[in-house]
């Protein structure tokens, strides 16, 4: 028999190290032996079927749970309608005509004057320049706009109640945040025209870029005022026109101008002229077709006009009996008419009147023919 005691003793190990290493290694193996039996026998899950098969199992699942949301509608935001955008629109617009309406006046409508005070050409208050838009309308559903004026300090509430009509519910529609101010953040659309109740107002840096800005607002505020006395007095002269003589192409004027005391203060003379049509007409008259001279008329400025009788075809008739009569809706007065059409054409002469941002409409009308009417805005 083999003594191996007695041969290790001969034969030593030359690597106690790794020896020690490998026995190690065997008894980790072992111990996860162990480890695996005991779970296996407490009934540990096994994956009996492949990977593909539980793949195909989650992709179900989360299909099913799609459907499930779009069903109980929390699968997302609706699509939004074309109503909805145009009642953005139309409250967006509001909020941006009340925060002019407040940059001019100093302060919104009252709940009781409404949106309609926006519309309103009639308003008389300091400051004001309107009309801040053409008209009221409902939204979308045929409901009024909501609007309250919460008093100084405090933005207005103003909604659309949305497709329901109902106020304080989830589809109401806001004006989006910042309009009411738009006015003042970028006074642009102001043209450099800027408010009294905002005039000697300044922020600077320094007490050096204060003063210098607090004279330069103060040089501005004395000229306004100079340019606001000469059109009050340009506001009370009164202005009589004569036609010292009309032709088929020019019509001679005389101007004169008296204070409010009727005083006359000046004279003027000029010519207006139109022009003669390369073609006449031998048809029956359709229509009176008035021609401005100007486009648009300061205040207080004189504007003169021609009409003539037109065909079906736009030709003008060279002569007609008869006269055509003018007549004047808005902020003017008729001064003077040469209503005979013995030469093929009448001219009237007009005043824009001060006070008011309204446009003139001037028409010329003719017995038993079409009427025509001209719009001719402030300038």
């Amino acid at each position: 028999m083999v003594d191996y005691n007695e041969l290790r003793k001969k034969f030593p190990v030359k690597n106690p190290a790794r020896t020690r290493k490998t026995a190690a290694i065997k008894a980790i193996a072992r111990e996860y032996e162990r480890k695996k039996a005991e779970l296996e026998g407490l009934g540990a899950p096994v994956m009996k079927k492949g990977i593909v098969f539980y793949a195909v199992v989650i992709i179900g699942l989360l299909m099913l749970g799609g459907l499930v949301l779009s069903a109980t509608g929390r699968g997302g935001r609706a699509p939004i309608s074309k109503a909805q955008i145009q009642a953005q629109k139309s409250v967006d617009a509001l909020a941006t005509a009340l925060g002019r309406y407040r940059y001019h006046v100093g302060a919104y409508p009252t709940t009781a004057e409404g949106l309609e005070q926006l519309a309103s050409v009639k308003v008389i208050r300091r400051g004001w320049d309107g009309p801040y838009i053409r008209k009221v309308v409902k939204d979308p559903w045929g409901h009024d706009y909501v609007y309250v004026c919460n008093g100084e300090g405090a933005d207005p509430t103003l909604y659309s109640k949305g497709v329901d009509g109902l106020a304080g519910t989830s589809d109401d529609v806001l004006p989006t945040a910042g309009l009411f101010e738009a006015a003042f953040t970028d006074t642009s659309w102001t043209k450099g025209w800027m408010p009294y109740t905002l005039r000697g107002y300044v922020v600077a840096p320094d007490a050096a870029t204060k003063a210098q800005i607090e004279g330069e607002v103060q040089s501005i505020i004395a000229a306004e005022s100079v340019q606001a006395e000469a059109a009050a007095r340009r506001a009370q002269e009164k202005v009589s026109v004569v036609f010292t003589s009309v032709g088929p192409e020019l019509a001679a004027v005389e101007l004169r101008f008296f204070d409010a005391d009727g005083n006359e203060t000046e004279v003027k003379t000029r010519n207006y002229r139109w022009a003669r049509p390369y073609e006449f007409s031998s048809e029956a008259a359709f229509m009176v077709k008035v021609e401005p001279e100007a486009k648009a008329l300061a205040d207080g400025e004189v504007g003169f006009a021609s009409a003539r009788l037109v065909d079906f075809d736009w030709l003008p008739l060279e002569r007609a009996d008869g006269e055509v009569t003018f007549s004047i809706d808005g902020p003017g007065e008729i001064l003077a008419v040469h209503g005979s059409l013995a030469d093929g054409t009448a001219v009237v002469a007009f005043r824009r009147l001060f006070g008011s941002g309204r446009p003139i409409r001037l028409t010329g009308a003719f017995n038993g023919v079409r009427a025509d009417t001209v719009v001719i805005p402030r300038s």
